[in-house]
């Protein structure tokens, strides 16, 4: 019913794996420069519920997605994907399609679903897909400000507000969207709720700490 009536919210987190790594160019100093960015493509989408209630928090998405192609580095370390992991016969998780993967975030989008998340621009280029900023809640963007423009990691926003340590060995898409969830709920409390309090004394707290 909240997807059907256009207010339900939701925090997303995806992994990615790459394709094609980065080209460089070597010059004759010994110098280098990236010629072609590397190519990612979604690995994983996990989507957790931000409504309240019973199921809040709670993931109704949690995809991997069947990788047909070559993967040059699944860089496992930071999207916790290995060798198999994306191959349908081998993979110990249900595999969707790319399709399938896309036309569920559709649907969210189309349903003018509040998307929570951190770093959503990246995340949204590579999946393709355009939604509006209106639909859009940052964490990454929430806690950046003319003075203070350096993007702060989730892992540290999360140990800030919630004094708790997340992806201390690979990551996790559901635990990095439940995390961002509990950090958007932080900035609402914090900034939002409270009058006297605004982004910058929230920034100079966490600055003075790293």
């Amino acid at each position: 019913e909240l997807l059907v009536s256009g207010n339900f919210k939701c925090a997303l987190d995806a992994e990615f794996v790459v394709l094609e790594n980065a080209k460089m160019e070597v010059f004759s100093d010994g110098t280098q420069e990236q010629h072609k960015p590397p190519v990612h493509t979604l690995a994983r989408l996990s989507v957790v519920r931000a409504n309240g209630g019973l199921l809040h928090g709670l993931p109704f998405i949690d995809d991997y997605v069947e990788i047909t192609r070559p993967i040059a580095d699944y860089a496992s370390q930071y999207s916790g994907i290995y060798a198999g992991d994306l191959e349908r016969g081998t993979s110990p998780f249900k595999l969707s399609t790319m399709k399938e993967v896309y036309k569920k975030l559709r649907l969210l989008v189309d349903s003018q679903c509040i998307i929570i998340g951190h770093g959503l621009k990246h995340d949204f280029r590579i999946c393709n897909i355009v939604v509006p900023p209106t639909q859009q809640r940052d964490t990454m963007v929430l806690f950046q400000t003319s003075t203070y423009i350096r993007p702060i990691a989730l892992r540290f926003l999360y140990w800030f507000f919630c004094h708790k340590c997340i992806q201390t060995r690979e990551h996790s898409s559901v635990e990095d969207a439940h995390a961002t969830l509990k950090v958007y709920e932080s900035y609402i409390k914090s900034v939002e709720e409270d009058p006297e309090h605004n982004i910058s004394n929230v920034l100079d707290n966490i600055y003075s700490l790293g």
